[in-house]
């Protein structure tokens, strides 16, 4: 999907607005205080707990606790009204329902890329309930798919979804499933386990992808990448708030939740050489998710 089709695909409220426009500077403006607010609430928030963010077992908890679901509902709410927010793409404001089409748009970017890149096996740490893997696992049909997730709750519905027919369900309608891709949904394979011991072999993936899991890892940052460094045969390709794509109080945000900002250059003390960076997304208004994709060196 192109950035026009993209636009052009929004629902009919969702018109662009400006970033120029006297209207688009007013929303900057007021995100912007919004944004300084949230950034003064997290760090007293922080003085209280005596530590920024949410510590790895509250990561665990919130995740295990937000993933108690069905496939069927999983499924069927992509497909219904959400509450509306709003997001920056290029040159313009939108206002979107809830993560349901910037979502969509940012899978299909990562399904694209993988295509080009054409790998005999990927997998995906910290899947989640399977959103994005099983789209992918879709699309690129004659790739060997797999994913690892830190939640069993998620890897259960997951293994749910898998049973469906997906194409038929809000998330397939959603994510553009095709029957095509049905069988290989179905073999992909999704464990338990964490990214700072991943359950797999040195090297036994030509590629290993993350979509918004690292983002809360900062604490183990190290060792989750030299974990995904140790599987990756080839490839690496991440979708995650890297300082680069984030102004100073975008960042600010970043480190008052202690979120993942790590500078793109510094991949490459882990193991990574990063050979594109892709920016046309959408942006939440707290701060920009980059696309980075490296070699294994």
């Amino acid at each position: 999907m192109t950035d026009q089709q993209f636009l052009a695909a929004l629902p009919a409220y969702s018109e662009p607005v400006s970033l120029k426009s006297a209207q688009g500077r007013r929303i900057r403006a007021t995100i912007r205080r919004g944004l300084a607010h949230l950034v003064l609430r997290e760090l007293l928030t922080s003085l209280r707990r005596g530590y920024r963010g949410r510590s790895p077992d509250d990561v665990k908890d919130y995740y295990e606790t937000n993933y108690v679901n069905t496939g069927e509902r999983a499924a069927a709410q992509h497909g219904e009204p959400g509450r509306r927010v709003f997001y920056r793409f290029l040159d313009s404001w939108i206002i979107e329902l809830e993560s349901r089409h910037t979502e969509a748009i940012a899978s299909q970017i990562m399904g694209n890329i993988i295509e080009d890149i054409a790998p005999a096996s990927l997998c995906e740490v910290g899947c989640g309930y399977g959103r994005n893997l099983l789209y992918l696992a879709n699309r690129l049909e004659n790739v060997r798919c797999s994913g690892v997730e830190l939640a069993q709750s998620g890897v259960d519905v997951a293994h749910q979804l898998q049973q469906l027919d997906l194409v038929n369900t809000g998330y397939g309608g959603v994510y553009g499933f095709t029957e095509r891709g049905t069988d290989n949904v179905r073999r992909t394979n999704i464990v338990q386990g964490s990214s700072y011991k991943l359950p797999l072999e040195d090297a036994s993936v030509d590629m290993v992808v993350t979509c918004e899991a690292l983002e809360q890892m900062q604490t183990g940052r190290d060792q989750a990448l030299r974990e995904i460094r140790r599987v990756a045969g080839r490839y690496a390709l991440f979708y995650e708030p890297f300082a680069d794509g984030n102004d100073w109080l975008q960042r600010l945000y970043l480190w008052s939740r202690n979120y993942f900002r790590t500078p793109v250059k510094s991949l490459r003390d882990y193991g990574f050489e990063p050979i594109g960076i892709f920016t046309h997304v959408p942006v939440k208004p707290t701060f920009a998710y980059t696309f980075v994709l490296c070699r294994v060196v």
